[in-house]
């Protein structure tokens, strides 16, 4: 921030704004994201995307319908979430494939519960406990 800015001001009268407008006239960097590999896309989107909060979702699922028993429950970190509107609520969270044509199990069990929940802030005391839940488990895992 520049304390001293007042409205109407141009931004190459300020040092920082000097130093932006030098970088726009050398030209910008363009992606080709059909040629550009994905890691490079996903860690530009993620630094200049912020603040991305984490959805810790969980969720009880049954292995056999209308069987209590059979009960797993779930838990996933996800990076990818965000606000969508504020009437009706709604949230979003993306979950991309494990495997071309295989689906991630936390979408796979949301697909047989009847709802699931969203904690959109963690405490710090739990950040270890939920960062664990980023394992690569097979389907099944309870």
């Amino acid at each position: 921030p520049t304390p001293s800015w007042v409205y109407g001001q141009r931004v190459d009268t300020t040092p920082a704004g000097k130093y932006w407008v030098a970088g726009e006239s050398a030209g910008w960097k363009v992606y080709n994201t059909a040629e550009t590999d994905k890691t490079d896309i996903y860690k530009l989107l993620i630094s200049g995307i912020v603040a991305r909060p984490i959805a810790f979702v969980s969720k009880i699922t049954s292995t056999i319908p209308h069987n209590s028993e059979s009960r797993m429950r779930r838990v996933a970190l996800f990076a990818s979430m965000s606000h969508v509107t504020n009437y009706p609520h709604i949230i979003s969270f993306a979950c991309n494939h494990s495997a071309p044509g295989r689906l991630k199990d936390t979408i796979a069990t949301l697909k047989n519960s009847q709802g699931f929940t969203v904690s959109i802030s963690i405490s710090e005391l739990f950040v270890e406990n939920a960062n664990a839940t980023a394992i690569n488990a097979p389907p099944g895992f309870d």
